[in-house]
């Protein structure tokens, strides 16, 4: 449509100043007869819309990535142009403050300086395994304690072995089952030499081979009770308990049998002789003391606080 005058001011498809393209005064800034934008730019919208894009024609830090059809303030994109990142570049989970992600320094088993597989500060470290009396953990290949070692459920043959192998070792421990072993075996040479002396009528020969095995098993015997002390958390000393008993028992006895034969021969009345009698009679009770206190000691459980005794490097 043209103007009758000629001058441009009503509706039409060119511009008022002879620019052909743009719209006039008249029109809506937003909208022209071409789609075009009043300042002669086509295809951007006028202030007072709601564009499709950005109007700036790009993101608001000069990034094209992302989303840029809303405003840029709500869209899901990082103003630093990493699409789907953390603002500090590195995808994923927020990351620890000190580099490793998804991992919390004070309650992960992580430490917080890089070293994984060691705890943080909230951590209690593993526990190192509790070695079962003190050595038992220490098994060779064959399942046998190092000799320094108490060896629970000792086999028969292997506890006279380590008898003679431990021959005067006085420190240390010994299972029950390594001390009644040993016992029983002992118990079995005495039956022996004496139905052997009985067979030959009391011979020297016997006598004195029972007095040399005797003398040779003394030594090893008192250490093994010392042992066997020391597996149940007691001083060596205990093993004295029994014998002084049994020792007192046979004083007394001889001082009751000396009182008697005294009275005998007439060197004293009937109170000489009853007081021999009672003399003989507390003796004997001390012997029944002295055994059952012996039982009582070596029968006694073992206690794992007697490792105190061990020495490992001895």
């Amino acid at each position: 449509m043209t103007d009758p005058n000629n001058n441009g001011y009503t509706g039409g498809n060119s511009n008022p100043y002879g620019q052909n393209g743009q719209s006039g005064y008249g029109q809506n800034y937003g909208q022209s007869s071409n789609g075009a934008n009043p300042y002669g730019q086509p295809s951007q919208p006028a202030y007072g819309q709601q564009p499709g894009a950005n109007p700036y024609g790009q993101s608001p830090y000069g990034q094209t990535g992302g989303q840029t059809s809303g405003s840029p303030y709500t869209q899901n994109t990082n103003p630093y142009g990493q699409p789907g990142s953390n603002p500090y570049g590195q995808p994923g989970a927020q990351p620890s403050p000190y580099g490793q992600p998804s991992a919390n320094p004070y309650t992960q088993n992580t430490n917080p300086y890089g070293q994984p597989g060691q705890p943080g500060y909230g951590q209690q470290p593993p526990m190192a395994p509790t070695p079962q009396y003190g050595g038992q953990n220490a098994y060779s290949a064959t399942g046998e304690p190092p000799l320094w070692a108490p060896w629970y459920g000792i086999s028969f043959p292997n506890a006279i072995v380590r008898f003679f192998k431990k021959y005067a070792v006085f420190h240390g421990r010994a299972s029950r089952s390594e001390y009644w072993w040993w016992f029983l075996f002992s118990a079995i040479i005495g039956a022996v030499f004496s139905l052997l002396s009985s067979a030959t009528d009391g011979s020297t020969i016997i006598e004195g081979l029972e007095g040399i095995w005797n003398l040779a098993v003394l030594v090893p015997g008192v250490a093994l009770a010392i042992r066997r002390m020391h597996d149940a958390n007691r001083s060596g000393w205990w093993v004295l308990l029994p014998y002084g008993l049994i020792v007192l028992a046979i004083i007394v006895m001889l001082l009751g049998g000396g009182a008697a034969f005294w009275a005998a021969a007439g060197n004293g009345g009937v109170g000489s002789g009853v007081s021999s009698v009672g003399l003989i009679i507390v003796g004997l009770l001390l012997m029944i003391a002295g055994g059952i206190t012996s039982i009582v000691l070596y029968i006694a459980p073992s206690d794992p606080q007697g490792a105190r005794f061990d020495r490992p490097n001895a």
